[in-house]
């Protein structure tokens, strides 16, 4: 399972990477600049994040046409996957026309609100090559082969930043574009990473094991990449929203400061689970080959495994997170009431880290095994009512808390849901679900 998760693990470093990236490149640029880019990238964020949710049923379909030999499979819902991708990406650039509108309604300053727009309508053209990877990626870890995804992820990274440098300074024949530069060089990035899997995705030997050369449009298939997949997409965007939107939203009732404390916080929390997401990943590819193949057994041994790493490795952090909250603090800010509301709220952090990692492993199984709506109702109510609800509470009721009491409520909500969907795993009625009946592959046989 490492073995399979560490490419999928480098590709979400890398993620990281190229996003601190565009803030430190810009940051010379002036408070405007560096209060600009966060919102902008939460709006472009939020659909792709739905798309990549949808998406990720690839996985589930392909690993599952994996395990029960059917290699015909794989190739058809992998292209349903990039039709979908191609439908949605073009679609996002719609938002290009509204885009003043859209940050207007954020009621920030009249500058802050141009760099918005102009970073927003540069970097939206990403939507495409990003979504195309993200339905390649699902099908590379779906028939476990996740190198070709970390080899062009640390390309487009390595290629990101000389590109940003060179569009944000003007460089040799480019204009100096300032902030639209650090977007159009994550643009340029992605483009090439998508060819690259794209590449591989048509090589010969893929093309021969994997039939991707059927690249028809194919309703049944696509349906049941929607009809499993958007499940899944609200569950994704509803966590966008809620840790993106809603914790940002509640904490800036408290001003400034607490708003920077909670910048440093989100940024630090990535650390911790942008891996565990790379192990997940993989769950879901095995899960659904397992169960493909029939062995129920086997998808579950599996899960227990990935809770095991998930659980150690977030509950290092737990430690960290609690044990060193001043000196994390101080990597990244000299104000001394930044660093004092940072470590007290870091707390809150340290105290959710293993419930995240049950929440994150059993999510991914209950996906591998087809089980997404249930999963997406639940996520939808606990975060209304605890996250979001009780935040809002909390802010009033308990006002000393300050930016304490979202990240409380937040606290809470990824408890509740951890303990939730392991209980749905142990008793729930994934084991009864069948999707990839041997008349579906009869059928796609005989056309």
């Amino acid at each position: 399972m490492l073995r399979k998760a560490t490419p999928l693990i480098v590709i979400n470093m890398t993620m990281v990477v190229m996003q601190l990236a565009d803030a430190v490149m810009v940051a010379h640029l002036g408070d405007e600049t560096m209060a600009a880019i966060m919102p902008a990238g939460l709006v472009y964020f939020v659909p792709v994040a739905f798309a990549m949710g949808l998406l990720s049923a690839v996985n589930t379909f392909v690993s599952q046409c994996l395990g029960k030999r059917w290699r015909e499979g794989c190739g058809i819902y992998a292209w349903q996957g990039i039709w979908i991708a191609v439908v949605f990406g073009v679609m996002m650039l719609a938002l290009i026309w509204v885009a003043p509108s859209i940050f207007a309604t954020l009621g920030h300053d009249a500058e802050v609100q141009l760099l918005e727009v102009e970073y927003f309508v540069a970097v939206i053209w990403c939507a495409v090559p990003a979504l195309v990877v993200t339905a390649l990626s699902n099908f590379f870890v779906g028939i476990h082969r996740p190198r070709p995804l970390m080899n062009f992820a640390l390309l487009a990274m390595t290629l990101n930043i000389p590109f940003n440098y060179v569009l944000i300074h003007g460089i040799g024949p480019f204009p100096e574009m300032g902030l639209a530069g650090a977007a159009w060089g994550t643009v340029i990035a992605s483009f090439v990473q998508m060819i690259g899997l794209v590449i591989v995705f048509l090589s010969i030997t893929v093309r021969r094991h994997y039939h991707t050369g059927r690249w028809q449009l194919r309703w049944p298939e696509l349906w049941d990449v929607v009809k499993i997949g958007t499940p899944a997409a609200i569950h994704m965007g509803i966590d966008i929203l809620s840790w993106g939107v809603a914790l940002v939203w509640m904490v800036g009732f408290f001003g400034t400061l607490h708003l920077a404390a909670t910048t440093i916080l989100v940024r630090v929390v990535h650390l911790s689970f942008m891996p565990t997401l790379g192990v997940a990943a993989v769950l879901t590819a095995l899960v659904g080959r397992a169960i493909g193949a029939g062995s129920q057994s086997l998808a579950q041994r599996y899960t227990r495994l990935a809770a095991t790493l998930a659980v150690a490795y977030m509950g290092s952090f737990a430690i960290l997170f609690y044990l060193a909250r001043e000196p994390i603090m101080e990597l990244f800010t000299d104000n001394p009431d930044v660093i004092a509301i940072g470590s007290s709220v870091m707390i809150f952090v340290a105290a959710f880290q293993i419930f995240d990692a049950v929440n994150i492993v059993y999510t991914h199984a209950l996906r591998g095994a087809g089980d997404t709506l249930w999963p997406s109702v639940v996520n939808f109510s606990l975060c209304g009512l605890i996250f979001v609800g009780g935040g809002l509470w909390l802010c009033h009721a308990r006002a000393h808390m300050a930016s304490g009491a979202p990240w409380l409520a937040g606290a809470t909500y990824i408890t509740v849901a951890g303990i939730v969907f392991l209980a749905r795993w142990y008793f729930g009625p994934w084991r009864k679900f069948v999707l990839i009946s041997h008349k579906k592959m009869a059928n796609s046989n005989l056309e």
